[in-house]
C-alpha cells in the first residue's frame, strides 16, 4: 500500500457545506476543466462517500483548513474542524482560520487554538481578506513574529486566486518572508501558481518553505515543473494535495501514482513522507 496524506482537502460537513466550493455545479465545472470527473461525494455533499473515496486510494490522513468569513461565502467554523478531529482522530488534522483584519486578535487565536489547542497550524489567506493584504504587509509582522517564535506551520495560500490580481502571488514575497522568519514553517497552497519554476526553486533553496501545488500539478500548463521538482531538486519539499471538492480525490491520487511521471522516491516523499515529517507523525 502506498499511503497518501492529502494536505488540501475540504470536508462536506456543517459550515463547509455552505461554502462556494461545495456548490455542486461549481466543483463539477472545475473538475471538468481540469480533465477529471466530478467526485460522487461532491455532487451529493456526502461525508460517508468522501471517506470511502479516501479509503479507495489509501488516503490515510488529510489536513482540513479553516477560513474566517472573507465576504465571499467561504467561512469555515474552526469549531466544526475541532468536531471533525474528535470524530475522526486518526484521519483528520486541522489548521485553524484566523481573522487577518484583526492581527492582534489573530495572535490570541493562534495561542489559544494552536499553541494551547488542538490545531496543527494556521491558514493564512491575506489576499482574501475583506481588505486584501500582500502577504508581507507590515500589519501582519506581529503575527509572523509570534509564529516564528513558536515555530508554527503556516498554510499560506498564494497561487491562482491569491488576491485581487496576480501581483499577490509574487514568489519574492514568500522568499523574503522565509528569510525574515526562519523558524516559521511555510507551506504554500496552490504552489505559487502560475510561478511554478520559481516555486520549485524556493522550495529547493529555503529550508523553511514547502510547496503544495495541489490541483496545479495535474492537467495544467506548468504542472511538469512541480513534478520535476518532486522528482529531483525539491524532492523533500513538495507536498501533495487534491484540492477536493474542486477535484476528485480518487482521480487525483491515481493520476499522481500512475500518470504524473513521479519516480519511486517522489511517490513516497511527495504523497506522504514530506508532509508527515513536517507534522511530526509516522
Amino acid at each position: 500500500m502506498i499511503k497518501v496524506l492529502d494536505w488540501r482537502l475540504r470536508v462536506p460537513y456543517k459550515s463547509y457545506k455552505n461554502t462556494g466550493i461545495f456548490n455542486p455545479s461549481h466543483n463539477k465545472m472545475v473538475s471538468e476543466k481540469f480533465g477529471f470527473r466530478q467526485a460522487p461525494s461532491a455532487a451529493e455533499l456526502s461525508l460517508d462517500k468522501m471517506l470511502q473515496e479516501m479509503d479507495n486510494v489509501d488516503v490515510t490522513k488529510a489536513i482540513v483548513h479553516g477560513r474566517i468569513d472573507d465576504g465571499l461565502d467561504q467561512h469555515v467554523d474552526n469549531n466544526d474542524i475541532i468536531e471533525l478531529m474528535k470524530l475522526y482522530p486518526d484521519r483528520f488534522m486541522g489548521f485553524c482560520g484566523v481573522d487577518l483584519a484583526e492581527p492582534e486578535q489573530a495572535v490570541k487565536s493562534i495561542e489559544e487554538l494552536v499553541v494551547n489547542g488542538p490545531f496543527h497550524g494556521v491558514v493564512l489567506e491575506p489576499g482574501w481578506a475583506t481588505n486584501p493584504y500582500y502577504a508581507d504587509d507590515k500589519v501582519l509582522m506581529p503575527l509572523y513574529e509570534y509564529m516564528n517564535e513558536h515555530e508554527i506551520i503556516a498554510a499560506l495560500q498564494l497561487g491562482y486566486s491569491g488576491g485581487p490580481d496576480l501581483s499577490y502571488n509574487d514568489p519574492v514575497i514568500v522568499d523574503r518572508l522565509s528569510v525574515a522568519f526562519p523558524k516559521m514553517k511555510i507551506v504554500v497552497s496552490h504552489g505559487q501558481y502560475p510561478y511554478a519554476t520559481a516555486a520549485v526553486q524556493m522550495a529547493y533553496r529555503r529550508k523553511n518553505i514547502w510547496m503544495c501545488p495541489d490541483m496545479y500539478a495535474t492537467h495544467t500548463p506548468g504542472a511538469r515543473e512541480y513534478i520535476e521538482g518532486a522528482n529531483y531538486i525539491a524532492y523533500d519539499r513538495m507536498i501533495f494535495g487534491t484540492a477536493y471538492p474542486l477535484l476528485p480525490i480518487e482521480d487525483v491520487v491515481n493520476f499522481a501514482k500512475k500518470e504524473a511521471g513521479l519516480n519511486a522516491r517522489a511517490i513516497e516523499y511527495y504523497l506522504y513522507k514530506n508532509a508527515a515529517d513536517l507534522l511530526g507523525i509516522e
